[in-house]
Order: structure tokens, then sequence, then C-alpha cells
């Protein structure tokens, strides 16, 4: 038998361990692909100061992930924003990623 992938959402009735529960901030993504896996990278994009206008660009996570997990991932994301946007009255924006 095969190993399952599995989406957990918060209202799975299991325990994450510690190391789960550490986050890091992101405020850009990138996505890509190759014939096996997805892969999602995570950056922290700081604004440069007014006099030099540069901004740096820091590298938080390279998350690679099954082809075959790809798309409850994105229904989870899907029904997390409806949640959201639900119970905050916030429309999200659509933004480039």
């Amino acid at each position: 038998m095969q190993p399952q992938d599995h989406v957990q959402s918060d209202e799975d009735d299991t325990q994450s361990s510690d190391l789960l529960m550490v986050g890091e901030y992101a405020n850009y993504a990138s996505v890509g692909s190759t014939q096996t896996e997805f892969y999602l990278d995570f950056f922290h994009v700081v604004p440069g100061a007014p006099e030099s206008g540069q901004e740096q660009v820091l590298p938080v996570r390279r998350i690679l992930i099954s082809p075959m997990l790809v798309r409850g991932i994105v229904r989870a994301l899907e029904e997390e924003i409806t949640s959201y946007e639900s119970t905050y009255h916030i429309t999200l924006p659509m933004v480039d990623a």
C-alpha cells in the first residue's frame, strides 16, 4: 500500500508538533514545476530607504510538493480564503505572485 498525500486543515482533529507551529514571514512568492514536483519559493521583500530606492529580497523557504498533492492544497486554500472573506467581511484582491 502506498502512503496517501493529505492536506490538513485547521478542522482536522490532529495535533501538530511544535516544529510545525514555527512560522516565517513572507510577502512574496513564486511558483514553478518540473515533471516530478511543484515548488513554491517564498521571499521577504524589504523596501529600500527612500534615498536609495533599492529593496532587499530575502529568500525565506522553498517548499517542494508532490504533483498528487497540489490540487488538494489549492482546494484547501480556496476554502480558507472563502472562510476568511466571510468571517472578516474582506474581499482579498488578486495579486500576481
